[in-house]
């Protein structure tokens, strides 16, 4: 099993400046790790050195080297004498701008990932570096790729993500026959795409989301015959689809939801039975006309009928039947039922358990809880998707042992349900917050939740709340979705564990490491996120007052 070798967590300890004995802590480590030929070396959180010793390139058994959110300033050229390192991770390192030049010498790379670091240009000869599969590029100020990166024969994965800076990618990228995965998404500056990229006939997976100003697509992106994922999220300048999309004979996935498409072009109806196609809502009616035109009409007949008998029982709207009555958990449970009969059963189960529980424990459902419950079920009105997820919610936060009659539990003297009005808006809000497009409305959403007293977020409970399903205190989800959703820094550290883990499951998968050191990597990759977040959620909070 690879040894890992750990440094730096904290400067000050709230008595003293620790930064000296974190880099005496870092150099002992580096003389560890070349005296017991160490396999692994990980700099991570307080690392404050400007740059990394030369003895650092000692270290000939290396194969895996981590520098996480680091006070790097620049790498040592000694670098390039690690001949056995597979794997390098710079990640959040905001003041690095150059690289060695002796990085490209490193010809056993397998895995390079450079996130959250403004570097101002790329290694021209970037194409020697023959052994690398993957490679994951992010936050850097160069507009473009260097010329070479065609070069990577074997390259199967590129990741080219979260930059403000970059305009294009190679015109001749066709060239790259070797590539199964291509990721471009959320570069702000990317209008439109090189000719060749239909060239890459082995290309499995092509993820072009959030990418603002990618309006077009080629017209022959049909050609990409073993694409079987197609991801278009979030492009919302992007008002059309190509005819030739529907020759995308192997197509598993394509997701469209957040873009500018106001209809969707009749070759869909050509893609695979078994396709998973994400629209926006709007263009969910017309996309089961053109996949299922027989479900579509009875769906419509259906819908046609549900409104005939809405209309003959002429139901009270919930907005004109707010001062009738504190309680308004018959009237949501009405509209739910009309909506889906299961889903109505399910929140009429979990509410009959709160009552069960105020019984019991004496926490009753309060006339406060009316706004929440409102707001999540106006979300289950709007969104399907937030409908079925709200099922999931309910059936999980429900005790299983309880009757039908959602009154009497069966054995035990428990709570019959899990969580409360608050439990539910925060699964609602959370459903929002990763749905939406646009960072400024979900800022907006999360400060008017943050500001709402029937809440009572306080900022420990913010950062330290319940899992009523596991009973671990976590961050709020809500809170922990924004960031790492929409705080630029906060997704781009969870995208970091997020591709820094699939690059080991790959070499898992190749039989270079086995599944439990893959697992190991990845959970540390995700701790390592999780920890950034924590430390961001608490910038954010302090920068929002909220105490």
């Amino acid at each position: 099993m690879a040894e890992g070798v750990r440094t730096g967590y904290n400067l000050y300890d709230g008595q003293r400046d620790t930064s000296r004995e974190v880099l005496q802590n870092a150099a002992d480590a580096i003389r560890r790790a070349a005296t017991r030929r160490s396999t692994e070396l990980v700099l991570d959180h307080g690392f404050p050195a400007t740059t990394l010793p030369d003895a650092v390139g000692r270290l000939d058994a290396l194969q895996k080297l981590t520098l996480f959110h680091t006070g790097l300033q620049s790498l040592p050229d000694s670098l390039g004498q690690l001949r056995q390192l597979r794997h390098l991770q710079v990640v959040g390192a905001p003041d690095l701008k150059q690289l060695p030049p002796s990085l490209t010498r490193l010809s056993n790379l397998r895995t390079l990932q450079l996130m959250m670091t403004p570097l101002d240009e790329l290694p021209a000869d970037l194409g020697r570096m023959q052994g690398l599969r993957n490679l994951t590029l992010g936050g850097g100020h160069y507009a473009r790729l260097p010329a070479s990166i065609v070069e990577l024969s074997r390259l199967t994965e590129l990741r080219m993500v979260h930059s403000s800076h970059f305009r294009e990618l190679p015109e001749n990228i066709g060239l790259m026959q070797g590539l199964r995965s291509l990721e471009v998404t959320s570069n702000s500056k990317l209008e439109q795409l090189p000719g060749s990229l239909t060239r890459l006939h082995r290309l499995e997976k092509l993820n072009l989301s959030s990418n603002r100003r990618l309006a077009h697509l080629p017209e022959d992106i049909g050609q990409l015959r073993g694409l079987t994922e197609l991801s278009l999220k979030h492009c919302a300048t992007l008002r059309q689809l190509p005819d030739s999309v529907g020759d995308l004979a192997q197509l598993q996935l394509l997701d469209l939801r957040g873009t500018g498409l106001q209809t969707l072009p009749q070759s869909l109806a050509r893609l695979p039975a078994q396709c998973d196609i994400k629209v926006p809502e709007h263009l969910a009616d017309q996309l089961l006309q053109i996949r299922d035109p027989e479900r579509a009409q009875r769906q419509a007949q259906r819908a046609a009928q549900q409104l005939a008998d809405r209309r003959r029982r002429a139901p009270v709207p919930a907005a004109q039947q707010a001062g009738s009555s504190w309680n308004r958990v018959p009237e949501f449970t009405r509209v739910l039922r009309s909506l889906d009969a299961d889903l109505g059963e399910r929140f009429e189960k979990w509410t009959r358990g709160l009552e069960q529980n105020a019984t019991m424990f004496g926490a009753s459902i309060a006339s406060a809880d009316m706004p929440l419950l409102d707001q999540v079920v106006a979300e289950a009105i709007r969104s399907p998707e937030f409908r079925s997820s709200f099922g999931q919610f309910l059936s999980d936060h429900t005790i299983k042992t309880l009757n039908m009659d959602g009154m009497t539990q069966v054995g035990g003297r428990g709570p019959a349900v899990r969580g409360d009005a608050r439990t539910a808006f925060s699964e609602m809000l959370k459903h929002k917050l990763m749905h939406t497009q646009n960072h400024e409305t979900a800022l907006g959403l999360l400060q008017e939740a943050l500001q709402n007293p029937d809440l009572g977020l306080s900022r420990e409970r913010l950062l330290r709340s319940r899992n009523e399903l596991t009973g671990r205190v976590e961050m709020w989800p809500p809170l922990k979705a924004y960031i790492s959703m929409h705080d630029e820094e906060g997704e781009a550290a969870q995208d970091a564990a997020t591709t820094w883990a699939m690059a080991q499951f790959a070499e898992a998968q190749e039989g270079v490491i086995g599944d439990a050191e893959a697992k190991q990597e990845s959970e540390r990759a995700q701790a390592n996120a999780n920890r950034f977040i924590e430390q961001r959620a608490r910038v954010l909070l302090g920068e929002w007052d909220i105490r």
